[in-house]
């Protein structure tokens, strides 16, 4: 077990840093404590910084998991409802939407690339349901398209808006 002292002074408050290495049997851990000498303010640090910390790693782990589940190669398989009714793709129609893990994504033709950009996805207030948020460049401006989502087993479903009967729900598969 080893152990290092820093001493650290903010904002009139002396905070004392003692990081005590621990070893388990699974992994190395390190524990540090934090003791405060103004009690008043530091209660209210130590309240902000818990806070700050949950909502900081509750919002990444559902962001990862987004990602997780969105990254690969997605091509389209049925469009259903709307207008035009339902219509069933073939496998190798060559409409592809590629995510990958480090936020990029490009939609893919037969004939090339349509678009591609940066993604963004969160949970969605509606169970089982993301935010999907797509921006890319058109003209020289940064559009953004936000999608309802839905995974269900190897599919991805773009939902339609709750707010218009007209748009269709839209179906890709996971391919290699």
């Amino acid at each position: 077990m080893g152990e290092e002292k820093g001493r650290y002074r903010s904002a009139g408050i002396i905070l004392t840093v003692v990081k005590e290495t621990v070893n388990t049997r699974i992994l190395p851990a390190t524990k540090v404590f934090f003791c405060l000498s103004d009690k008043k303010k530091g209660m209210k640090t130590l309240v902000i910084a818990s806070l700050a910390y949950i909502l900081f790693f509750s919002c990444k782990k559902s962001n990862v998991e987004g990602r997780q589940m969105v990254t690969g190669k997605w091509e389209l398989r049925q469009s259903a409802g709307g207008f035009a009714g339902t219509i069933d793709y073939e496998p190798g129609n060559g409409t592809v939407y590629i995510f990958d893990n480090n936020k990029g994504y490009q939609l893919s033709t037969s004939t090339g690339t349509v678009r591609s950009g940066t993604y963004e996805i969160n949970k969605s207030s509606n169970s089982g349901d993301w935010l999907l948020k797509l921006q890319y460049l058109f003209n020289n401006q940064v559009l953004t398209e936000n999608d309802s989502v839905r995974f269900d087993k190897n599919k991805l479903v773009f939902l339609p808006s709750a707010s218009c009967c007209d748009i269709p729900t839209i179906s890709y598969e996971q391919i290699n």
